[in-house]
């Protein structure tokens, strides 16, 4: 048992061993999320330097809907994780 997971509420426990199942029973598509959330952010950082020295709207605008993309595959991820799911056996 992780040293944090002693000191979580109920709720938190259980949150907790619902993100444990399902990264165990969907491995791929947890690391692929975890794989594009981490593009994306390493992303943003680039993005935001080149707004920094740019004027042109456009690059403001796809800024904009970049940042509201990847914030809605976090929330996505977070939602995936959160929810129980349970192996189906044969």
């Amino acid at each position: 048992m992780p040293f944090f997971e002693s000191k979580l509420s109920e709720v938190e426990r259980h949150l907790f061993g619902n993100v444990k199942k399902t990264k165990s029973v969907f491995p791929e598509v947890t690391l692929t999320m975890e794989y594009g959330l981490g593009l994306m952010f390493d992303l943003s950082e680039d993005v935001n330097e080149a707004v920094s020295k740019s004027v042109e709207p456009n690059l403001y605008a796809n800024r904009s809907l970049f940042a509201r993309n990847r914030q809605l595959l976090l929330n996505a991820y977070f939602c995936f994780l959160c929810s129980a799911f349970k192996q189906l056996t044969a």
